[in-house]
């Protein structure tokens, strides 16, 4: 069996672009060229490794196996061309921000990182956490800001701080006169604007929907914090969001936050990064300043 680096650099491009299309600009090559290193790959190691009808692409059971050996490969091999050219510091800065923290959670880190560092070239992600700690420990990521619950761990392999605990904050379409529930089970009737499946907010409302053997019903999945919001401020369910996006919300003074009882869930904040991972020290911090001050919990 013979494997070809390039093969590799292809098919990690196909998942992280989730095309084909998208892979062939990040590498540079046609579209053609890039489906003949895929196809190639699968020969070399005689099972399929893609979903090709699957939009975005998919990898299969046994591609995300070769995902994580792939990218251990050529993040090696990238290393040891900068250990021998005698690089002093890394040139490129890949990191990723949980999708539940909002789109806009790139701006500020961007801008920062290309003022302080001029020759650094940036590759930006947003994903939900799951995703990019599966990235950070493939080493595909050089840091991430990740979304936890509270009193929940960095998987074991992976470095990190905390950078802020939040409430999230359960919201409605205002209402002339309300005085909120007392307790959780009305909600049981109310139905729900949730992200996708992934966003770890939704997977702690519904485990304490199991928990109370309660109804969990499921009225839009919507993948936007801002659609979100401007579908609950129409009454047509209830949603959740974290404070600082709905403080920049549009649709803000037309909604209300309600309590569920003793139920108050809340996420914690982590910057993330593998092991040795120092000569991205300089940027990880950067990205750790910009996000608390997004959050608004830097200072």
């Amino acid at each position: 069996m013979s494997i070809n680096v390039d093969d590799l650099k292809a098919f990690l491009a196909a998942v992280d672009a989730g095309s084909v299309v998208g892979a062939a600009e990040r590498i540079h090559l046609s579209q053609s060229a890039v489906s003949r290193r895929l196809q190639s790959l699968e020969d070399a190691l005689q099972t399929q490794l893609l979903l090709r009808e699957s939009r975005p692409l998919q990898p299969t059971a046994a591609g995300k196996q070769a995902y994580a050996a792939a990218a251990k490969i050529i993040t090696s091999i990238e290393d040891l061309e900068d250990a021998l050219s005698g690089a002093e510091k890394k040139k490129e800065f890949r990191f990723g921000i949980s999708r539940t923290l909002g789109d806009l959670a790139l701006v500020d880190p961007i801008r920062a990182l290309q003022a302080k560092y001029e020759d650094l070239e940036l590759q930006a992600t947003v994903d939900w956490t799951g995703t990019l700690i599966e990235k950070l420990e493939a080493r595909c990521l050089d840091a991430a800001v990740l979304l936890l619950r509270k009193g929940e761990s960095l998987p074991t392999g992976l470095h990190g701080e905390t950078i802020g605990t939040r409430s999230v904050a359960i919201i409605r379409a205002k209402r002339k006169q309300s005085k909120g529930h007392r307790d959780s089970s009305p909600f049981a009737k109310i139905p729900w604007i949730v992200n996708p499946t992934g966003c770890p907010i939704r997977e702690q409302i519904q485990s304490f929907f199991r928990r109370e053997r309660l109804e969990f019903r499921v009225n839009i999945e919507a993948d936007g914090v801002e659609l979100k919001i401007a579908l609950a401020a129409q009454g047509i369910g209830i949603t959740y969001v974290l404070p600082h996006m709905l403080a920049l919300s549009n649709f803000r003074s037309s909604v209300e936050i309600v309590k569920m009882g003793s139920f108050s869930p809340s996420m914690t904040s982590w910057i993330a990064y593998p092991r040795n991972i120092e000569r991205a020290e300089g940027p990880i911090r950067l990205l750790r300043e910009s996000i608390e001050t997004y959050l608004g919990t830097g200072g």
